[in-house]
């Protein structure tokens, strides 16, 4: 299901170095006009906050 950008949405992103379709999914948390703050798993091998720029954002999801 899509949806608007809002507090707990699935973002989905493009990944720099990856093949073709692969991409990062994360919960978002926050944003402004450049960024989206997520907390995802895997980012720096944690579970943590991270900034991705706007511009890499392919789709939003709601969980359920």
């Amino acid at each position: 299901m899509e949806c608007e950008l809002r507090t707990g949405a699935i973002a989905v992103f493009t990944r720099k170095s990856a093949m073709p379709g692969a991409g990062h999914v994360a919960f978002v948390e926050s944003w402004d006009d450049h960024w989206i703050t997520v907390l995802g798993g895997n980012q720096a091998n944690q579970v943590c906050r991270k900034r991705y720029p706007r511009s890499r954002l392919v789709g939003l999801r709601w969980p359920g």
